[in-house]
């Protein structure tokens, strides 16, 4: 029985590494929970951008509807980059341009 216990942990860790590292979408709401809006990461409708002409080979650009508002400065957190390195993805802020 305690064997089956931590074999379904181990499974469910897995399942949220490989959803938050190994897809677009998990990296960018892993990133926005990590710049501290973690509730509002789960929910926030996310869009692709269209491509730009600074957006590089192997980078997505996002976009938030009802983007949060950082605390400090009080600018709205709305275009975020998401990189592919290998077969992990990273999400960045990028900015309002």
């Amino acid at each position: 029985m305690e064997c089956k216990k931590s074999l379904i942990v181990k499974i469910l860790l897995l399942i949220i590494v490989i959803y938050f590292f190994m897809t677009p979408l998990g990296a960018l709401r892993l990133s926005i929970a990590c710049n501290g809006y973690p509730l509002k990461a789960m929910v926030y409708p996310i869009g692709k951008r269209e491509r730009s002409l600074e957006e590089e080979e192997n980078e997505k650009v996002y976009v938030l509807y009802n983007p949060p508002v950082e605390k400090d400065t009080e600018g709205t957190l709305t275009n975020w980059s998401v990189k592919k390195y290998l077969i992990f993805y990273l999400a960045t802020y990028r900015g309002d341009a």
